[in-house]
């Protein structure tokens, strides 16, 4: 049995000797134009315990990459043919080696290439569970630590302020407070009472929390937008109630420090500049 595979087929010869070419009579048919109706006799020869071909080419014909000079053909060899490779797999004793007529007799099958595999299947898609939903309720709003009124030592002042505290949008308190304060020689309050702009450093927080009169943003579009125009807290100096909009605002350092912070959960802020 002479086995031999090409880039088509596998092909299985159980015979003493046979055809390679382009003919269709040939025991092996290579369909290719350079190659001869019948190219290669081929017939097996016994050297000891081991078989061989030995090849009588009517065209040229290549033996593991040099020309055929008559060499015996060894299993694992490889041949060229017109310019197709063939690769002898195996060369075993035929089944028909010692029966009359077996020089001529004998199969040969062909065995076709087996498909090609398919893809493998790529595995399936795992969807993350949904996440789970609890009734807990939504956390409560962070509330600004309280800041309690402490009046000034100076009645004048402790009543001027009082008057700015309860009704931070009466210009005529607040500009009569702000005058005191000029007599005074204390030009940077009086600025900070009559709406001036940067005044981190003037006085005490509780203090800006009174007089200041900062913008802060909000989405309804009647709010007054302003820190002087709210209703002031009695509790605290650093909250007051919008009476449009019913919402708290409080008054709130630019960084963390001193408990008192810039933002604030739920809650609109005014922030201390």
């Amino acid at each position: 049995m002479t086995t031999l595979r090409d880039s088509a087929a596998v092909y299985e010869v159980d015979k003493r000797a046979f055809t390679i070419g382009r003919a269709a009579t040939c025991d092996v048919v290579l369909a290719a134009e350079a190659v001869l109706p019948v190219h290669v006799r081929a017939k097996l020869r016994r050297r000891g315990d081991a078989f061989v071909l030995v090849l009588e080419p009517s065209g040229p014909v290549e033996l593991d990459g040099a020309s055929y000079d008559g060499r015996d053909v060894v299993a694992g060899a490889t041949l060229v043919i017109g310019g197709r490779a063939l690769r002898v797999v195996d060369i075993t004793e035929p089944t028909a080696w010692w029966k009359p007529g077996a020089w001529f007799g004998g199969n040969v099958r062909r065995v076709p290439p087996p498909p090609p595999s398919p893809p493998p299947t790529p595995p399936p898609t795992v969807n993350p569970p949904p996440p789970m939903r609890t009734n807990n309720p939504p956390p409560a709003p962070q509330l600004p630590p309280r800041v309690p009124y402490v009046a000034p030592s100076d009645p004048t002042e402790a009543t001027l302020l009082e008057a700015l505290r309860r009704d931070p949008a009466d210009a005529a308190n607040r500009m009569v407070y702000a005058d005191w304060l000029e007599q005074l020689g204390d030009a940077a309050a009086a600025h900070v009472v009559r709406g001036g702009g940067e005044h981190l450093d003037v006085r005490t927080f509780a203090w800006r929390a009174i007089v200041t009169r900062t913008a802060y943003a909000c989405d309804v579009a009647s709010c007054p937008g302003a820190w002087d125009r709210l209703a002031p807290v009695d509790a605290t100096v650093a909250e007051r109630t919008c009476g449009t909009c019913d919402k708290r605002v409080v008054y709130c350092r630019k960084q963390s420090g001193d408990g008192y912070y810039a933002n604030f959960s739920g809650l609109r802020s005014v922030i201390d500049r």
